[in-house]
Parts: C-alpha cells; structure tokens; sequence
C-alpha cells in the first residue's frame, strides 16, 4: 500500500495525525474532512435557502390579482400550463426514475 492507505485492500485511508479524519475521494486520493460546526452550518444554509425558495415561489402562485401584471402575469399562466402538463404527463414518476438513474450513474465511478 501506499503511505496514505491502509486495510485489505488498500482502500481506507490511514491518518498519520489520530485527530484528523480522512475520506476516500474516486478510490485514489485522501482528502481531510471538515469541521462538523462547518458542514452543519453549510448544510443548514441550503435547506433553509431552498425552503425561502420554493415558500416565496409558492406565495408568488397564489396571488391571483398579480396574473393581470405585465411583467408577472405571463410567467405565473405559463407556470399554470407547465403545472398541468405535469399532471397530465405524470412527470413525477418519469423524474423519480431519472433520479434513481442519476444515482446510479454518479457512483458507478467510485464502484467499479
């Protein structure tokens, strides 16, 4: 094995400093890992960034007198036609299965 790794197969990552905690990136390379207050802090301001989203985005929706808008009414009657031809298309399962492929797709360079 190489100095930065360890184990049956050379696949897990030995830390030469015990305080430090090491992750495998693509099977070739250690990388250290961050802060837990750091990668809490990080995913907490997407979660509520992506809820602000999507909450405005709702709140927006649903003002029916903004529709006679110039500027706004368009965009929400086009969201009104997309959101019907989601419906009639049943685009959720057709994403969710396009999800489950993307998944598979992104590890399959870490797999194999």
């Amino acid at each position: 094995c190489y100095d930065e790794f360890k184990g049956p197969e050379c696949q897990l990552c030995s830390a030469t400093n015990h305080s430090d905690h090491y992750y495998l990136v693509d099977g070739d390379r250690c990388n250290i890992c961050r802060e837990l207050g750091a990668a809490v802090g990080q995913v907490a301001a997407i979660v509520v960034s992506i809820c602000a989203f999507f909450g405005l985005l709702a709140w927006v929706y649903t003002m029916q007198s903004w529709r006679t808008w110039r500027g706004v009414g368009p965009p929400l009657q086009l969201a009104d036609r997309v959101a019907a031809w989601c419906v009639a298309t049943d685009l959720k399962a057709k994403l969710k299965i396009l999800l489950g492929f993307f998944q598979v797709c992104f590890v399959l360079s870490t797999t194999y």
